[in-house]
């Protein structure tokens, strides 16, 4: 690509690319460089300058010592059946909280936001400390028993590993902490570390590996008097595949394994998953340079219970088999502002009546990045 670039100087399209091959390799001066000569001919065309605009700006962001970025958003969600958790905040908080309240559609008002910290610590390889902080809740319009808060927070440190794997790579170490309310009470505090490594399999292809080891503190409520016999620690291991079948369309493949211990036998459990995940990037209709986003996931997992559950069976043990469907479509509504319209099927099938359960949900939500 040199070569031809050196034939053909004038070729921008070439020069944009070069300087995306820089920024995807750590080279974020000779990116610049490559990318604002192609910016600076007025006949490019518009394609070329919108993206070259973008890679410019991200890669302007990696040269700086400190970067603080955040987003916040808000929107309104319909559940046919709202005892479902919500799938980030506390792990074990995803799933049933309420078997008697099965099958009971409602509206609710949802809220989250967040921010994040990261401070270059000048080394040749590009080693970070990072911070960060979110919320998410809502609020039911009928079912005030399910409103639910998280507070998450997280500080660690991002080491550059390129050099190593000879392409983008970090390995991400953490210290968590995660806190759930239901209904104002405090319900289940989760605190321990976690890390994430991710790397090239190839120019089009990035592998990940991630793991962490938190204890869960489980508070008694109103709702739920008995609720601190789930106390103990929870495991958790995965492994993705992420491949760029072009420009703007990617895919990808995930399992995970977590491990849960409990004071109470039948709350402990050991859990496997596999996912798929998609997006398609695509022209907006209405001619705006941002481009469209659809999403796609589909998750299936396997959860076997330690010991029965007397109170419902005294012999057999729970297991759990649970599925996912769920399609999404961002729409931008200027350099920072989106509209996303999600929706989807949650389902487990268990050998526990009490706890089988479908729920068909959709989201409206507008999000602001700064």
């Amino acid at each position: 690509m040199e070569r031809i670039l050196f034939l053909f100087p004038d070729l921008d399209n070439i020069k944009l690319e070069l300087g995306v091959l820089y920024f995807r390799t750590g080279q974020d001066v000779l990116a610049q460089r490559m990318i604002a000569e192609a910016l600076e001919n007025p006949d490019a065309p518009a394609a070329v300058k919108a993206r070259a605009a973008e890679i410019l700006a991200a890669a302007d962001r990696n040269q700086r010592r400190l970067i603080a970025s955040g987003y916040i958003s808000a929107g309104i969600g319909a559940d046919s059946n709202a005892n479902f958790g919500p799938g980030d905040g506390a792990t074990s908080a995803s799933g049933t909280i309420d078997p008697s309240a099965t099958g009971r559609g409602d509206m609710s008002f949802i809220g989250s936001g967040g921010f994040s910290l990261r401070y270059d610590l000048g080394t040749q390889a590009g080693h970070a400390l990072t911070a960060s902080a979110g919320f998410y809740s809502r609020r039911y319009v009928q079912l005030n028993d399910f409103d639910m808060d998280v507070l998450t927070g997280a500080v660690g440190v991002d080491f550059r590993l390129d050099r190593i794997f000879g392409g983008p790579s970090v390995l991400q170490v953490r210290a968590d902490v995660i806190q759930l309310w239901r209904d104002y009470e405090s319900y289940v505090t989760e605190i321990g570390p976690s890390v994430r490594l991710t790397v090239p399999a190839g120019a089009r292809t990035a592998l990940s590996l991630g793991g962490f080891a938190h204890y869960q503190d489980f508070h008694a409520t109103g709702l739920v008097p008995a609720n601190n016999i789930r106390d103990g620690s929870l495991l958790g291991l995965s492994g993705g595949v992420n491949y760029r079948f072009t420009e703007r369309t990617s895919g990808g493949f995930i399992v995970t394994g977590l491990r849960k211990q409990a004071d109470a036998a039948f709350e402990a459990f050991g859990e496997v998953a596999a996912g798929l995940v998609g997006q398609h990037l695509f022209l907006s209709p209405f001619g705006q340079p941002q481009p469209w986003a659809l999403q796609a996931d589909a998750t299936a997992a396997l959860r076997a219970y330690d010991s029965p559950d007397r109170a419902i069976d005294p012999t057999e043990t729970q297991e759990d088999v649970r599925l996912r469907l769920g399609v999404a479509l961002n729409v931008p509504l200027g350099d920072h502002v989106e509209l996303t319209a999600q929706s989807g099927l949650e389902s487990n099938m268990s050998n526990y009546e009490i706890d089988s359960y479908d729920n068909v949900f959709g989201l409206l939500l507008l999000s602001a990045r700064f």
